[in-house]
């Protein structure tokens, strides 16, 4: 397949590119199963901290299983989702645009010391080639999503080594910010992708 040189999404394709359009895959309904999973996270975050501050242990402990149920759902096909917009990006944008293989879509999560910015590294990838303007895509909520995503993680690290309620309670707040992020990210990536396509 012959890469876009650099045009941006929705830009006239080369006849390769014509040829492989029927690869393209559509991503409405994954993607709005990867927000409300990732709304659900979120939520399920804030009822088990509020449960944990209050000293409903029994709850708590209820919370906290659904918690990493939702929590292994949300990212399962957040991954599916990141998968397919890659495809997209690629098969529209060219191969070029992107820094990481597919594989990294999985990888970039759970190979260590890279899993501090390989994810961030493959959603902007896929934001700049799938954005109407590629010269001025406006990643800065990728950033932010991201900043708060990996803050999140931190403080809930060190909330399991007991250093009070209160980084416990900004872990929450920053997952709330994080998943707030990430689904506009999603819809805007979607929004992107589902325009170019039309």
């Amino acid at each position: 397949m012959e890469p876009n040189h650099g045009a941006p999404l929705g830009a006239p394709m080369s006849a390769d590119q014509r040829r492989n359009h029927r690869q393209w895959r559509s991503v409405g309904a994954i993607s709005i199963a990867a927000s409300a999973l990732v709304g659900l996270v979120a939520l399920v975050d804030v009822l088990e901290t509020i449960a944990e501050a209050r000293g409903l242990s029994s709850p708590a402990g209820a919370l906290a299983v659904a918690y990493l149920l939702a929590l292994a759902a949300a990212a399962v096909v957040f991954v599916v989702w990141l998968w397919q917009v890659r495809s997209n990006a690629e098969i529209a944008a060219g191969p070029a645009t992107q820094r990481l293989g597919r594989g990294w879509a999985i990888g970039a999560w759970i190979c260590p010391i890279v899993n501090f910015w390989f994810p961030y590294q493959y959603v902007v990838d896929v934001w700049r080639a799938s954005a109407p303007n590629r010269e001025d895509s406006g990643e800065g909520l990728v950033l932010g999503w991201w900043l708060c995503f990996f803050a999140s993680n931190v403080c809930a690290r060190i909330a399991t080594y007991g250093n009070g309620i209160g980084v416990v309670f900004v872990a929450a707040g920053l997952d709330v910010v994080s998943a707030v992020l990430a689904v506009l990210v999603i819809r805007r990536v979607t929004e992107w992708q589902s325009v170019a396509r039309a």
